[in-house]
């Protein structure tokens, strides 16, 4: 009986977990998911333990009078290609990647149009880093120049987009203006489109503001934290008629923009939260959906570990009080999978609905990307912020951080050589940590503001958040194969 070839641990992207109450195996290599029995999970665990140096080894674990029948199983899984080798990325491909990302055209350039915030918000990581101590204000002169610059980098794409960020932009709302005007007027010139988004917390929400917003077509994020008792506790203002809470203001100014929003044929605004205790997660999470936009977006907060003991960690946070939001998250998975199984798919929270939406287009792309991707989201590669003196960082988040700085508007904009510094730490961090991990395809590696330190090194992820993130696509996955379950086929192996 031909059996499965011996292959290096290392190379071999299988995974075996229990979730849901089944057990199931993932191979990395396709993206495929399956249900599998009890020795079928015996086996891969050995492998995935160490115990055993290949999957054909790992067969001993089990009585000799199911090693025939188990080899087999594992030579089909071989000649259809899910036990493909994967060796790690060498060195010369790691420069290739980054050298592609240098050479890359932004898409996005996030202006900082004001350092100064009206709000004092618990869990703020701008005051962290010592923004709001001096803040700066961008000049119309100075945002002209940034303009120039960047729509003439991103001119072979033939679109480009500008978000504004704050602090709170709307503070400098008279700048804001301005750039759209600009901005608008040399994409024409260059033969490209432009759009627009802005992250605001509504306070400063007039008509006049609205009204731009709107018929410029904005993609708007609102920040919301849920009903009054939640958001009033986190986001409060600087002055006494908002030093109570700023929910009653923000829900007066949401109903104006979502109205000149219907006026223009405008995309309802994105509300996001920011949640500090896993036990809110649904009453924030259903409380924003009523407020009916259909566009919701819930965060936690994120603490680096030398700031959990800082005044801006809030006493609640998850980091902690040592609560366990995954165990929060496994319990609502629980919930709706015995709904489902009942024929009841009727009331699938909305979050869970997305998080599957969005594992679905994963997988699919797992099979033909050959390496994980370290950067999944677009920071230093697509997006790059500015402040008003006009110093460039790979994102909002690092603003502050004088050693990451990749440039200034004033002083010949990249830094080629800070940039590329910048994406070999990054790739350093997921080589040392992620390039070999299961999940690496589907997780992409801690946010690399989280890890970065002040004197400027990018370290790894954290043992327990890759234990979080891990066991969250674990429950997913299982939700995932039990889904098509009920609408298939059951695939095992």
């Amino acid at each position: 009986m031909e059996s499965a070839p011996a292959i290096l641990p290392n190379e071999l992207v299988v995974h075996a977990f229990e979730a849901l109450g089944a057990k199931f195996a993932y191979f990395g290599k396709t993206g495929d998911i399956a249900k599998i029995d009890g020795d079928t999970f015996a086996v891969i665990r050995a492998y995935e333990n160490g115990d055993s140096p290949s999957l054909e080894d790992a067969i001993t674990v089990l009585p000799e009078s199911k090693r025939a029948a188990m080899s087999a199983r594992f030579a089909i899984l071989a000649a259809n290609g899910l036990l493909e080798r994967q060796p790690p990325l060498s060195k010369e491909r790691e420069q290739e990647r980054v050298d592609r990302l240098f050479e890359h055209n932004p898409r996005n350039l996030m202006f900082l149009v004001t350092e100064a915030c009206n709000l004092a918000c618990t869990y703020c990581y701008e005051v962290e880093n010592g923004v709001h101590d001096q803040p700066g204000t961008f000049k119309k002169v100075d945002a002209e120049k940034a303009i120039d610059a960047y729509l003439t980098e991103a001119a072979p794409r033939g679109y480009a987009c500008i978000t504004f960020f704050g602090g709170e932009p709307l503070l400098n709302f008279e700048v804001v203006k301005h750039i759209v005007a600009y901005s608008k007027g040399k994409a024409a010139e260059l033969g490209m489109e432009v759009g627009y988004s802005i992250t605001t917390n509504l306070t400063l929400m007039t008509e006049e503001a609205a009204d731009l917003l709107a018929s410029n077509h904005f993609s708007i994020m609102l920040s919301i934290d849920g009903p009054k008792h939640i958001h009033d506790r986190n986001r409060v203002g600087k002055c006494s008629a908002t030093a109570l809470g700023t929910h009653d203001l923000i829900i007066r100014n949401l109903k104006v923009l979502m109205e000149k929003c219907g006026q223009y044929g405008t995309r309802m605004p994105k509300l996001r939260a920011t949640v500090t205790r896993p036990e809110e997660f649904e009453e924030v999470e259903d409380y924003l959906y009523s407020l009916g936009t259909g566009f919701v977006e819930i965060g936690t907060a994120d603490f680096k570990e030398e700031d959990l003991d800082g005044p801006h960690c809030p006493s609640e946070s998850p980091a902690k009080t040592k609560a366990d939001p995954i165990r929060e998250m496994e319990g609502r998975y629980e919930a709706v999978w015995e709904r489902m199984k009942q024929g009841d798919r009727s009331d699938i929270a909305p979050s869970i609905a997305k998080g599957m939406r969005k594992l679905a287009e994963q997988l699919q792309n797992v099979g033909p990307r050959e390496e994980a991707e370290p950067l999944l989201c677009g920071v230093c590669r697509n997006m790059k912020a500015i402040t008003p003196n006009g110093d460039l960082y790979p994102c909002h988040r690092y603003v502050g951080m004088e050693n990451f700085k990749v440039g200034n508007l004033h002083q010949g904009g990249l830094d080629e050589h800070r940039v590329r510094d910048y994406y070999g730490k990054v790739f350093e961090s997921f080589r040392n940590k992620c390039s070999q991990c299961w999940a690496r395809h589907l997780c992409g590696g801690q946010c690399s503001w989280e890890l970065s330190t002040e004197d400027g090194e990018v370290g790894r992820p954290k043992d327990e958040w890759c234990r979080n993130i891990k066991r969250g696509l674990e429950v997913r996955l299982a939700m995932f194969a039990h889904s098509r379950e009920l609408t298939s086929e059951p695939q095992e192996v």
